[in-house]
Order: C-alpha cells, then sequence, then structure tokens
C-alpha cells in the first residue's frame, strides 16, 4: 500500500512514523512545505499528479482546511482510505 499524509507537523509526524512500521506499507509521501530527507514531498495536493496510486490518505493539516483537504481528494479518487484528524471541521457546516 501507497500512503499519502497532508500536513507534517507533530501529528503528521506521528502518522508518518506509525505508518512506516507496518509492513503492508510499501511508500509514504508528503504534502508540506517542509523538505524531509527520504521522501517525496509535494508543496501542495495539486501538485500530486496521481492520486489515484495512493490506497491511504492521511488528513493532519490545520482543522480549517479538513473540509478542503477532503473534498480535494473525494472529488478525484473511489474506494481509498481516508482518515481524517479531529476534530473534523471547525465549524458546522450544511451539506446539500
Amino acid at each position: 500500500m501507497k500512503a499519502l499524509v497532508i500536513g507534517y507537523g507533530s501529528i503528521g509526524k506521528r502518522h508518518c512514523e506509525v505508518l512506516e512500521a507496518l509492513v503492508q506499507i510499501d511508500e509514504i509521501c508528503l504534502v508540506t512545505s517542509q523538505d524531509v530527507a527520504g521522501k517525496v514531498c509535494y508543496k501542495n495536493l495539486e501538485e500530486v499528479s496521481n492520486l489515484d496510486k495512493f490506497d491511504y490518505f492521511v488528513i493532519a493539516t490545520p482543522t480549517f482546511l479538513h473540509l478542503e483537504n477532503l473534498k480535494f481528494i473525494d472529488e478525484r479518487v473511489s474506494g481509498k482510505i481516508i482518515l481524517c484528524e479531529k476534530p473534523l471541521f471547525e465549524k458546522k457546516y450544511k451539506f446539500t
């Protein structure tokens, strides 16, 4: 399985460490403004040319970006596992 961790603050780093310990995970890429040695890093989700190659997504960005990140992924891939850090959203949204 290939994983994409979106956000590389303290929680994103922790998710990355946990994923690295799993034998099922072949590759972990990051969406972060940081340069992380030994990792493929994208500055934003728009730079990820083939989102469909990832099986597992972790959204560990600031809470106010969660909905934007979820929508971006949901509009481009299906049948994937998405873990979104809590709280899910920073306010109540009305979905129609």
